[in-house]
């Protein structure tokens, strides 16, 4: 139990490898988001930024007062001139000087408003500095630096004795505009979208508790050994997978049942599973199978027929039990009548083998019979007991259906006299917390658990779990090779179960 839970703490942490992952997963989204937001700080810039176009003055620091006394130029005298280039900057942006610009330019501006479109930079921090200006019209913004140009030097002198200011360059009208850059602002866009779109997924993704991949499996200790896609027409009815059941065809059986006609993945994926079982305990011989999931509408029902039907067709003896005294279903899926049942033989008021339906295939189903008022109790009774031991010197597989353990105790009753636990998890369905709650009151109870059967799976999914098993591809013509002895079926009728077959017929 200590390792469960330590295995589950460890798999709390967030893998890059699996972010990354489930990114690209969701690439399309991502690249929508990334640009819808290229589009739109694109179209802001473009509609709703005025742009604007800067012109720019060169100026030259003069430290005059080293070189009349040295005669040449020193390192303390580089590093003096650079320093000036501050305080030229701060004098130019006096209150005197601008409004010198001002009335120089004919601009119509306030000295604050001048002083926001001007800046001004050291070139490479050498005694060489730049003044620019940026403004709607680029002969406004040529002028202003102009005027600065022509100003500024003599302002300087006068302020700060024994140096001056020579400019170097007068400003080019500019021809492009200078902000926005609508090549940076499409780029910020995208990268916004991006980051907002993986972001929210992400999130999402975290907040997510539920089942969604194979390798969510990983935070138990007990292994994936299968994974079933869905196989269902979206007009039929609820086996396990939230659908509705057809009640127009008079046949009562449903075809997410294994037949002829089921996919070939579909049948893959129980035959997988059955030889995991198998591989489990190869030594092992009579075995009973009990299955059960933490909620209900996870298929659980529906694997334990189908893995029932695997079984029958490898030519084994199997007996298949609804010990589901509450809400039975195994009755309605194949199509036979409840009662009489497992209740009845426990109480005694039948001993007819007849209460035993016998499908063709070799595959007995004992349904769950009259629903007592009691159920709990009677699963955990010794006379349930004693008829699981002695249907198991009978049968080489017995098959328990029981209720959901996240919401009735009755499978950690039933798990003392079983071999093995099988958890069915649907995806998207089944949460973490809740199957972190079914295995411990399993590893409570002592029960032999030997894994995971993961349904309902997609495509992308299913493939994911190929890569931690083995995977072999037949022929479609190869498929029943295994259940020869069944006779094949009309295409026109589904069918539950086997060709020729009606649910509930009699050997």
């Amino acid at each position: 139990m200590e390792t469960s839970q330590a295995a589950a703490s460890h798999s709390e942490n967030i893998y890059i490898p699996d972010v990354i992952r489930g990114l690209w997963k969701r690439k399309h989204p991502i690249l929508c988001g990334a640009a819808i937001g290229s589009v739109f700080f694109l179209a802001v810039s473009w509609f709703l930024v005025t742009p604007l176009y800067e012109a720019s003055v060169t100026l030259y620091v003069n430290n005059s007062i080293s070189k009349e006394n040295i005669g040449y130029i020193t390192q303390g005298d580089l590093y003096a001139s650079t320093q000036l280039v501050d305080t030229y900057a701060a004098i130019i942006l006096s209150d005197s000087i601008l409004e010198d610009v001002i009335r120089d330019a004919g601009l119509d501006m306030e000295i604050d408003d001048l002083a926001r479109i001007l800046d001004m930079d050291a070139v490479n921090d050498t005694e060489v500095f730049t003044v620019s200006a940026r403004h709607p019209s680029p002969e406004t913004a040529a002028e202003i630096v102009d005027s600065i140009a022509r100003i500024a030097p003599e302002q300087i002198a006068d302020i700060v004795r024994g140096s001056s200011v020579t400019v170097i360059s007068y400003a080019r009208i500019p021809k492009e505009i200078a902000f926005p850059n609508y090549s940076l602002m499409t780029l910020i866009g995208f990268i916004s979208g991006t980051c907002l779109v993986s972001g929210f997924l992400l999130i999402r993704e975290l907040l997510n508790t539920r089942i969604q991949t194979a390798a969510d499996f990983s935070r138990w200790k007990y292994p994936l050994i299968a994974s079933v896609p869905n196989f269902l027409d979206k007009k039929q009815a609820d086996c396990g997978y939230g659908q509705k059941r057809n009640t127009k065809k008079k046949s009562r059986t449903v075809s997410c049942m294994l037949s002829e006609n089921t996919p070939f993945a579909v049948q893959e994926a129980y035959k997988t599973l059955r030889t995991n079982i198998l591989f489990s305990s190869p030594d092992q011989g009579k075995r009973v199978i009990l299955i059960s999931s933490s909620l209900r509408g996870e298929a659980k029902s529906t694997t334990s027929i189908n893995l029932s039907i695997a079984f029958a067709q490898n030519q084994s003896s199997v007996l298949l039990i609804d010990c589901d005294l509450r809400l039975p279903s195994i009755a309605k899926y194949l199509g036979l009548r409840q009662s009489p049942g497992l209740t009845d033989l426990i109480l005694g008021m039948e001993t007819d083998k007849s209460v035993f339906h016998v499908l063709k295939s070799g595959l007995h189903v004992l349904t769950s019979g009259t629903i007592p008022p009691n159920p709990t109790e009677m699963l955990g009774s010794k006379k349930m007991g004693h008829f699981i031991t002695h249907m198991s010197e009978q049968y080489d597989y017995i098959i328990i259906d029981t209720p959901p353990l996240g919401i009735m105790p009755d499978a950690a009753i039933l798990s003392q006299y079983a071999t093995d636990v099988i958890l069915v998890a649907r995806q998207d369905m089944a949460e973490r917390a809740e199957l972190d709650a079914v295995v411990k009151k399993l590893e409570l109870a002592k029960a032999k658990i030997l894994g995971f059967v993961f349904t309902d799976v997609t495509e992308s999914n299913r493939s994911a779990y190929k890569k931690y098993s083995y995977h072999y591809s037949y022929p479609r013509q190869n498929v029943s090779e295994d259940s020869q002895d069944v006779p094949k079926k009309s295409r026109r009728k589904p069918g539950v179960y086997l060709a020729g077959e009606k649910a509930g017929d009699k050997s």
